[in-house]
């Protein structure tokens, strides 16, 4: 039983892998382990063997359900993967994590979806899983369930407010999910919900044209009937999310594009040159990548200067020492904060989980603690095998700027989580300003009596005079925050859209 297990275990992983990159949802990531077949823990062996009696034993004695048991994955996830779908509810019981995502296979929720386990699917939904988890390359339970073409799990979802249109990394949404593979019904009732069958991916394709490539003529008479896109919002009262509830903005620095190359190249380079400064996380996580040495030149230092902060602030993350060269202001995090930091960041960015997870560990906003929460945002750590170097940094930097965010919970006002990131918002040009702004963001969406305060720092934010850093790392986030939280006067509007379409 153990050893067919086991090979099950591995086959089963590598079908939802594929799954996923079939449907455009996983990114691939170089060096990824796939096949998963040992496991680490007694309760891992015990689920691997197949042996209910032991695994209620070690429940029953102690035996944490949220312990890895097979590698990285958690016992659920472990299960489901094997087949043994009626552990589920054994799991559960023994008061499993339903809220933990898988970097490349997502949620336990998208796992039971991609092995047809409908009963397990279901025990997940009324557990309350959170239904927008994904794996790193953005899919989510709905992309799985619209991909597989299991109709009756795209309702009991939709039924259950799952987000609609969230698009995975390449700007793919369940509709294109379900239009690619040819499943008109489940194509219709994504529409009925509130779906936008217009929608632009990545490839500048809409869903029409993957069910056109792939002769689903079915599925094209339904999108043909499908009302104009405003129409239809307003007729079905669906507002649409924010990016930035669901995916991490890219880093677009220029620099990036000469390190990319030489990456794929595989040579080591010193230096490049810019027109103007870069983020001093981008000098720092290339460093990484090409060593200490490593240095980025610049043509001129714009006005204002992006080295200073644009007001003098008591939290300062970056000093220059010598113009040009940035240095961290501040050393490495206790082991416990660092640890802290980690764990939240190597999950799949999902605002919300995020949210929870930093409330949950929130460990006080007292001076010291935010200072080693700031303190980790600059020293991430070992980047994992599954992430590129800028998007590692970028995400820690996230995770620690919401478990700041979310460090107490005290009233929002003279507050000194609320003085630690408008200084971040405030300080030197880089990657921080804008984990800020995203921290900013969600206290805004989660906190009503926070709202009008933030919303009038983003707005001073995106009006600032702009020089290239400044635009790309706090002034555009800034605007592109507003937007997402909406409620704004229409000239006010209309000023941030042109600030953003440029």
């Amino acid at each position: 039983m153990g050893a067919f297990f086991v090979v099950a275990l591995v086959i089963a992983v590598i079908v939802v892998v594929r799954m996923l990159a079939a449907s455009g949802a996983a990114k691939p990531v170089a060096g990824a382990r796939i096949e998963r077949a040992r496991t680490t823990s007694a309760l891992g062996d015990a689920i691997v063997a197949g042996d209910r009696v032991a695994i209620r034993k070690l429940l029953t004695s102690g035996s944490d359900p949220n312990d890895a048991a097979d590698e990285d994955l958690p016992a659920l996830h472990t299960a489901l993967m094997g087949g043994a779908t009626g552990l589920v509810r054994t799991l559960l019981d023994a008061g499993a994590e339903i809220d933990h995502a898988d970097p490349k296979l997502g949620s336990a929720l998208a796992l039971a979806i991609a092995r047809g386990d409908d009963a397990s699917a279901r025990l997940l939904i009324d557990a309350g899983i959170d239904l927008d988890l994904t794996n790193d390359g953005g899919a989510s339970a709905l992309h799985m369930a619209a991909y597989v073409g299991r109709l009756e799990i795209v309702r009991a979802l939709l039924d259950r407010g799952v987000t609609v249109d969230r698009p995975n990394f390449t700007g793919g949404t369940p509709l294109r999910s379900a239009a690619d593979r040819g499943h008109a019904a489940i194509v219709a009732l994504l529409i009925e919900r509130g779906a936008d069958p217009h929608v632009v991916d990545d490839f500048d394709k809409t869903p029409a044209d993957y069910a056109a490539a792939g002769h689903h003529d079915a599925v094209l008479a339904v999108l043909e009937k499908a009302a104009p896109d405003e129409e239809r919002r307003a007729s079905v009262g669906v507002r649409r999310r924010g990016p930035s509830e669901h995916l991490l903005p890219a880093r677009q620095d220029a620099t990036l594009g000469g390190v990319r190359t030489a990456l794929e190249r595989g040579s080591k380079i010193t230096g490049v040159a810019a027109s103007s400064l870069e983020a001093p996380s981008c000098v720092y996580a290339a460093r990484d990548l090409f060593g200490p040495t490593f240095e980025i030149g610049v043509g001129g230092i714009d006005d204002p200067d992006p080295q200073q902060p644009i007001r003098p602030v008591r939290f300062l993350l970056w000093k220059y020492a010598s113009k040009t060269r940035p240095e961290r202001a501040l050393p490495a995090p206790s082991k416990e904060t660092a640890a802290k930091v980690r764990a939240l960041a190597i999950t799949p960015y999902s605002e919300s989980p995020w949210r929870a997870r930093a409330m949950r560990v929130a460990a006080g906003g007292d001076e010291a603690t935010l200072r080693d929460l700031l303190a980790a945002m600059i020293h991430p750590g070992a980047c994992p095998p599954y992430l590129e170097a800028w998007d590692w940094w970028f995400r820690n930097e996230t995770a620690a700027a919401m478990l700041i965010a979310f460090a107490e919970a005290s009233p929002w006002e003279g507050s000194l989580r609320r003085e630690v990131l408008y200084d971040l918002v405030d300080g030197p040009a880089d990657w921080t300003n804008t984990a800020a702004i995203l921290a900013l963001t969600a206290v805004a969406r989660h906190d009503e009596s926070a709202s009008t305060d933030i919303r009038a720092k983003l707005l001073e934010t995106a009006r600032r005079k702009p020089t290239p850093p400044a635009f790309q790392h706090a002034i555009e986030p800034a605007a592109y925050a507003l937007l997402e939280l909406g409620g704004l006067a229409p000239d006010v509007e209309a000023e941030l859209d042109a600030l953003v379409r440029g």
